[in-house]
């Protein structure tokens, strides 16, 4: 493992993305587990840096500390030359090539490609498509601080919605034919057994039992499209707080698939088919229904991190024993 930098360091401080900054330290703690100081004994190296915060770092507010491009701080590595690098890349579009999906509008935070990512690294990425090479890993978006501070009041009756989304409906960036850039409204609204709306509509309709979690727990089926990227938090938040996740993320490819049976508690439809998940779900076979929900509570645990970061270390073993 290589020491942190501590330009690295002021830029993420800088652009202020918390949630990934702390998946960043969560996976540096837990590879320095299996840390060496022989780098010939090494299968991989890690930098311990995120390149979301230099994604992002072109829509932070300019201050006087100089933003360093990522090559800047790799290049200088001691042991690039042996390659296996491992690099962290939470972003919302895959950095080995151009997504379809990508918003190329003005303030896009991906203005240009690093043409410099080879066979030297492998991406650790939340990003899971096809544009991720061999060798690089998928990650799950494991579930952050997943109790609630103490006094917050928690739904445990029985689940009252079959199906539920609460959160952001439609992004002005992205077009109108993206799921999130207006199609998600096609399905938007309030029944005796759905919520399809947002996070604030939900508070105001349920009060206390509106919250993300709270609609969550009282969900059957949480559906879970694509936002600006084709992976989303949510995906692991409805497995943790019980809900079948229903995935609308056209390219999305479900990560650790040698150990998990994703078929088993989650259903996948094409963001062609959005509009048919309501009239799907209420013709579910309750039999069919109750096997989902087994399988969701037998992988609670891998939603939360030590579960995730468990399947990560499962994946580089495999990478390591395969020797290219």
């Amino acid at each position: 493992m290589y020491p942190r930098d501590p330009r690295v360091r002021e830029l993420e401080r800088q652009v202020g993305l918390v949630a990934h900054d702390a998946y960043l330290v969560s996976l540096s703690r837990s590879l320095a587990r299996y840390a060496c100081t022989d780098p010939t004994a090494a299968d991989f190296f890690f930098a311990p840096l995120n390149l979301i915060s230099f994604q992002f770092a072109q829509l932070a507010p300019r201050r006087a500390v100089t933003q360093p491009d990522p090559y800047q701080v790799i290049a200088g590595l001691a042991h690039l030359d042996r390659g296996r690098h491992l690099l962290l890349s939470t972003g919302d579009f895959g950095q080995r090539r151009r997504s379809p999906y990508e918003f190329a509008g003005p303030g896009r935070a991906y203005p240009e490609l690093y043409t410099w990512l080879d066979e030297r690294f492998n991406l650790l990425a939340f990003e899971s498509t096809a544009d991720l090479w061999r060798g690089d890993v998928g990650l799950l978006p494991w579930v952050q601080q997943p109790q609630e501070r103490w006094g917050r009041r928690r739904w445990s009756r029985p689940r009252d919605l079959l199906f539920s989304f609460a959160g952001t409906m439609a992004y002005p960036q992205l077009p109108p034919e993206h799921v999130r850039g207006g199609r998600l409204t096609s399905i938007a609204g309030v029944g005796v057994d759905h919520f399809v709306g947002t996070a604030d509509d939900a508070l105001k309709l349920y009060g206390w039992a509106g919250t993300d979690r709270n609609i969550l727990r009282r969900s059957v089926f949480a559906i879970c499209p694509a936002g600006f990227g084709r992976w989303t938090f949510r995906l692991a938040q409805a497995v943790y707080y019980g809900a079948i996740p229903v995935i609308v993320s056209d390219g999305y490819l479900k990560p650790h698939r040698r150990q998990i049976d994703w078929e088993r508690f989650s259903l996948t439809v094409s963001e062609a088919e959005l509009e048919t998940i309501p009239e799907r779900l209420r013709g579910m076979p309750a039999a069919e229904v109750a096997l989902l929900q087994r399988g969701v509570s037998d992988h609670r645990e891998q939603m939360v991190e030590h579960g995730a970061l468990a399947l990560l270390h499962a994946d580089l073993e495999q990478i390591a024993l395969a020797g290219d």
